[in-house]
């Protein structure tokens, strides 16, 4: 299961980079045919090991697929990955696979910087606030490599108490300090930074029942926003100072309707024939659209019970991750973006933690568990 869950993450993340640098043809289905192999991997490996998948992810899975083929929704295909590759990552020891994710997420950045030195790629400077590519297509997709590297290697040394974890902080926070004022990527780093204050205040604030409601509540929560965002279209200075994101949301709000909302429709097909909409830059809005309404409410209630028992486990890093991720997914439609490892890492702990039978199911050394101490599944 090691092998497959490691050829998985590592297969995407470079297939990410590869798709984003040298292999830029809009055409080309080569993410969907990696993807699809990924996919397969995942069933070949669960027939293998003879792994047992709840009900409802299976469930889940057959639903999605439905969709995918009644409505061409190819949004479809990163819901079915996720929901597959999550029970090869729980026959693994939680440490083990932490650690292959943010490995995975390294190996994608280094991938970008060393075809970038090598002279494969080259760097542009987008007029529009000086921004630096580093060889990529984009701004948003270099900056999700470095928040994913940055945050996971973060979160490994703290989880885990690592000797070194403040030396590691300090590094990897001067290192993004750096990408971000080369790329002016606002929302990842401000997202990176509200990481590393979460870490202590979600320790500080556990005991608070406001605070854990609020926490567990947090997709919901910042839905509705997207819909007050969208309601400020007309804000001609909101507007400016946020990117035109209530101008967008609310022309891409305009656009859908109540079959989409229930049997889900492509949001790429939606960009493609609404020129205005240039993106939906929501992954809220991205998920219930995308996926439809009942994969979303099952990631909201997913959300909610596995922050609920993080916090009866002490997963005081894991919640701040979640929660500043979270936060990341109001700038960026990245929730459905599965070549970025962190988004499936996150899709993993949601998933893990909301299921206290597969999470005791587990088997936990007391010395890779965080602090030491055997997980508490409450």
């Amino acid at each position: 299961m090691s092998v497959a869950a490691g050829v998985a993450l590592f297969g995407l993340a470079i297939n990410a980079v590869l798709i984003q640098t040298v292999m830029t043809d809009p055409d080309s289905s080569i993410k969907q045919v990696v993807r699809t192999a990924v996919v397969l991997l995942a069933i070949f490996a669960l027939f293998v090991g003879r792994t047992w998948v709840p009900a409802w992810i299976v469930i889940l899975a057959v639903w999605s697929t439905s969709l995918m083929l009644l409505r061409g929704n190819i949004d479809q295909l990163s819901v079915v990955f996720v929901l597959l590759l999550t029970p090869v990552l729980w026959s693994l020891p939680e440490r083990k696979a932490t650690k292959l994710a943010w490995l995975a997420s390294l190996v994608s950045l280094g991938l970008v910087l060393a075809l970038l030195l090598a002279g494969v790629t080259h760097d542009s400077v987008l007029e529009f606030r000086g921004r630096h590519t580093f060889g990529t297509q984009g701004v948003p997709f270099f900056f999700n490599l470095v928040y994913g590297a940055a945050s996971l290697v973060v979160l490994y040394a703290f989880k885990y108490r690592l000797r070194t974890r403040f030396l590691t902080l300090a590094l990897i926070l001067a290192i993004a300090h750096w990408f971000f004022t080369q790329t002016d990527a606002r929302g990842g780093y401000l997202s990176f930074l509200i990481f590393l204050a979460l870490i202590p205040l979600v320790r500080l604030f556990a005991k608070s029942l406001a605070f854990r409601t609020v926490a567990s509540l947090s997709p919901v929560l910042f839905t509705a926003f997207a819909f007050v965002i969208a309601s400020w279209s007309d804000d001609q200075r909101l507007n400016e100072i946020l990117s035109f994101r209530p101008f967008l949301l609310h022309e891409f709000l305009m656009n859908i309707g109540i079959s989409d909302i229930l049997l889900s429709r492509s949001v790429k097909q939606i960009q493609e024939t609404v020129a205005i909409v240039r993106t939906v830059d929501n992954s809220y809005l991205h998920l219930i659209v995308g996926c439809g309404i009942v994969i979303a409410a099952v990631y909201f209630v997913a959300f909610y019970r596995a922050i609920r028992s993080m916090f009866a486990a002490n997963r005081f890093v894991d919640i701040s991750f979640l929660l500043a991720t979270s936060i990341y997914f109001n700038s960026e439609s990245i929730l459905l973006r599965i070549e970025n490892v962190f988004v499936i890492y996150a899709w993993y702990i949601v998933l893990l933690y909301s299921s206290p039978k597969q999470l005791a199911s587990i088997v936990q050394d007391p010395r890779d568990a965080p602090g030491g101490v055997k997980l508490d599944p409450r």
